[in-house]
């Protein structure tokens, strides 16, 4: 079971996260708060696995909050919940210990999903990767492969798909990874699932591919 808080000032947004948490088997909503002094309670209390905090709290900001917990409470995960996408808050709610950052339009699949993989240990700051990619120029071809490889293809595969050689699949792939500072095929995935070129649920139809093509 994950154990969950919620922090947030606007009742109706905490209301509808907390009623859509319970209706999954796996996880349960053991306390909630509309600013950051309460939050440092509730942690102290509740001890949860996760902490969604929002980043425009009334008193301590959601920033604040995250630095204050992670240095009490090291263990518990914090997901920065926001509808501000600047790479500065970002960068802050990785540097003070956050674990994610997501806006607050995404969808309830993709914010289970990384609730999900947070409590496992994981780290999702897709926007960074995506910043990257535009600095550095991902090229058309590149997102191409990102998204092959997010599906699971190999570069054999990817190579078929595209008409390219194995040789070229795997330059691109090289040239990826360092675009975006990723290490393995894990972090392309993330990239590729929060930047929008593949979802949860897509199935990587290649005839469904080839007809958005033309």
């Amino acid at each position: 079971m994950i154990k969950v808080i919620i922090v947030d000032d606007h009742t109706l947004f905490r209301e509808g996260l907390r009623r859509m948490l319970q209706l999954e088997d796996d996880i349960e909503v053991v306390g909630e708060a509309e600013e950051g002094l309460k939050a440092l309670g509730l942690a102290k209390v509740y001890h949860p696995d996760v902490a969604f905090i929002d980043i425009a709290l009334p008193g301590l900001n959601g920033l604040k909050v995250t630095k204050l917990i992670k240095e009490s409470f090291p263990d518990i995960k914090v997901i920065i919940l926001s509808v501000y996408e600047r790479i500065d808050y970002i960068r802050d709610a990785q540097k003070f210990g956050a674990s994610a950052y997501l806006d607050k339009d995404v969808s309830s699949q993709v914010l289970l999903d990384v609730l999900r993989r947070v409590a496992k240990g994981e780290t999702y700051f897709p926007q960074l990767g995506e910043a990257r990619g535009k600095r550095k120029g991902l090229t058309p071809r590149e997102k191409e492969v990102v998204k092959f490889i997010a599906l699971g293809k190999t570069s054999k595969e990817i190579a078929q798909i595209l008409g390219l050689s194995v040789k070229t699949v795997n330059t691109h792939r090289n040239n990826i990874m360092r675009k975006l500072e990723v290490r393995n095929a894990a972090g392309l995935v993330r990239y590729a699932l929060f930047s929008g070129l593949v979802t949860p649920f897509d199935l990587g139809d290649e005839q469904e591919y080839e007809r958005r093509r033309k």
